[in-house]
């Protein structure tokens, strides 16, 4: 009996000690301070506030740059975004055309930026395509993933904005030429910023020529679509970034009174219109943090 419970007391060690190496190993990158904006940065959104060659995962025939630039949040206050900006090695007089892609969800705390990745273009289809095309592709990693947060999760308004100041930062850098033209491109989360980039756009940089936008299975009606996947533990983990996010943005959500329920969200235009002008919504669940 002795021995079985010695055998015992270091089985569960044991497993402890894994998972103390699973969560380290699985913790986000600590952002650099690359992603520290200077003090005396200008007041306006889309400004460059510093380049330098980005060479992690980056294809042969290209090259690239990680930038920092000046945005604002969707309640218009100011911040401080990064991204990555790519283009073919190849020398070309005219001024090229631009792509920006709005990634899908990474996580909602910096360190979770894709120019902090392991593999920071993931899931960017037709990469190679891009690169051979002559385009220039510039991937905002929103506010919040590499730069102080809270990150607009799944806030229209907030990730369009950094999408669009990522293109005016771009104009502004040394060595690259682009031209007014502009398309944008998202998958997922990535595929909601791209769409509500579209309708932003007007308005927030009446100075871009938007040409269309291209939306991969984008989270667009996202009440159905939390409800849907609330039993698996990929849709527990949104909830909560939903949660955390609009807690951050919006004073009438209350994260700590909706963690074990969750059960009203303030439908503010940056998540999604309703029908019949109504800007509310609600995400039901049941027991300890929405089960069903």
């Amino acid at each position: 009996m002795p021995r079985l419970f010695r055998y015992l007391t270091w089985l569960f060690a044991g497993m402890l000690a894994l998972v103390a190496v699973a969560w380290w190993l699985s913790r986000p990158a600590a952002p650099d301070a690359f992603y520290v904006p200077p003090a005396d940065r200008p007041a306006g959104p889309g400004a460059l506030l510093r380049q330098e060659a980005f060479l992690h995962g980056v294809p042969a025939d290209a090259r690239a740059w990680r930038i920092l630039y000046t945005t604002t949040r969707s309640d218009g206050t100011a911040a401080v975004a990064s991204a990555i900006v790519m283009a073919s090695r190849e020398a070309r007089s005219e001024r090229r055309p631009v792509i920006a892609w709005t990634h899908g969800t990474t996580g909602v705390v910096p360190g979770c930026a894709p120019s902090l990745l392991e593999d920071p273009f993931a899931n960017v289809p037709a990469l190679q395509q891009l690169i051979e095309n002559g385009w220039v592709y510039v991937a905002t990693d929103y506010v919040g993933l590499g730069t102080v947060g809270p990150h607009p999760y799944l806030i229209g308004e907030g990730e369009a904005r950094s999408a669009l100041d990522s293109i005016r930062a771009l104009r502004q850098m040394e060595g690259i030429r682009v031209g007014d033209d502009a398309v944008v491109w998202g998958h997922s989360q990535g595929g909601h910023a791209a769409l509500w980039t579209g309708i932003v756009a007007p308005d927030y940089a009446p100075d871009m020529n938007i040409l269309g936008v291209a939306a991969i299975a984008p989270a667009s009606d996202l009440p159905t679509l939390i409800n849907a996947i609330q039993a698996t533990p990929v849709g527990r983990i949104m909830s909560a970034f939903v949660l955390r996010s609009y807690a951050a943005a919006y004073p009438d959500v209350e994260f700590d009174e909706l963690r074990s329920r969750v059960e009203v969200v303030a439908g503010k235009r940056y998540l999604w219109p309703l029908p019949g002008g109504t800007r509310s919504a609600v995400l039901r669940g049941r027991g300890p943090a929405g089960r069903r």
